[in-house]
């Protein structure tokens, strides 16, 4: 799998770490207790208690978000062992039954089976209203207010016709090459990136018009990479195209951000009630 750390990923992780940077949002545990283990209350009370390996397996492992704790089968974690280093939940099943590799089995997954990955990493919010989360995630951040760059403004985008019950926005042509144009003139050199890698958003409402989803996904006019057929992906000789949506768990005070292949967007709500469906099941307290 290539980490890129521009685009998409690049901006979601720069929002990502000024929210970090602000208290938004707290991974469990810190970089003082990796060492912590579970106690009678694994979330709020916590002792010092050497790891002890015991193979690859399923057996449920405990989790923290915050003050909630989880016990989750180990085999759903991204090293199929548990918590990282830090405490923090990064879950991976595979497209489309939506299910955790078997033990042990995840690292040995091909190009195919890397490319049915849908991964999604739990945060949690704290000291800013989670209610907010979603809608800043469209909104401009501060240095960019005053710019009207196009492609962080909603209302600058081209609202699209809906497409699998979500309300599409792409970036405007005519915007974006004059917002270029005019940041190449104050900074003397040229800036920006083409239209073709600039996101695509699509937003999720609920019944009473609430914004429930944000989903961003590499740009409509590049390809897919990959094609379905039944159960299986053919790669079309392509870079694969990502999306990375983004829920809220109020109850638990959890923001989920979910990846996966484009070609998956058709399963967006699929990924979403899957999500939701784990943090129930396997919550304790």
């Amino acid at each position: 799998m290539t980490i890129r750390i521009s685009g998409r990923h690049g901006r979601a992780l720069v929002a990502l770490t000024f929210l970090i940077a602000g208290g938004a949002l707290a991974e469990p545990g810190s970089t003082d207790d990796r060492l912590v283990r579970p106690l009678s209350a694994p979330c709020i009370e916590k002792r010092y208690e050497p790891y002890r390996w015991e193979g690859y397996n399923d057996k449920p492992v405990d989790a923290c978000l915050g003050p909630h704790h989880y016990r989750i089968p180990a085999n759903y974690f991204r090293d199929q062992m548990g918590p990282d280093f830090e405490g923090g939940i990064y879950m991976v099943v595979l497209w489309p039954h939506l299910q955790p590799q078997a033990p042990g089995k995840l690292s040995e997954l091909g190009v195919e089976g890397w490319a049915r990955t849908v991964k999604a990493r739990l945060y949690y919010i704290d000291r800013v209203p989670i209610d907010d989360m979603l809608a800043k995630s469209i909104q401009p951040m501060d240095y960019q207010k005053d710019r009207q760059d196009p492609t962080a403004q909603l209302d600058l985008r081209d609202r699209q016709p809906q497409r699998f019950g979500l309300t599409p926005y792409y970036v405007n042509a005519e915007r974006l090459e004059a917002f270029g144009m005019k940041r190449e003139r104050e900074l003397g050199i040229p800036v920006g990136a083409p239209l073709e890698k600039q996101d695509d958003w699509y937003l999720g409402h609920d019944a009473k018009g609430r914004l429930t989803t944000v989903i961003k996904c590499d740009s409509h006019l590049r390809p897919d990479g990959y094609v379905i057929e039944g159960n299986r992906l053919l790669n079309q000789g392509h870079w694969s195209t990502g999306c990375t949506q983004s829920i809220v768990m109020p109850e638990v005070s959890t923001m989920v951000q979910i990846d996966y292949r484009r070609v998956f967007l058709k399963d967006w709500k699929r990924f979403e009630d899957r999500a939701r469906e784990l943090l129930t099941k396997y919550r304790v307290r």
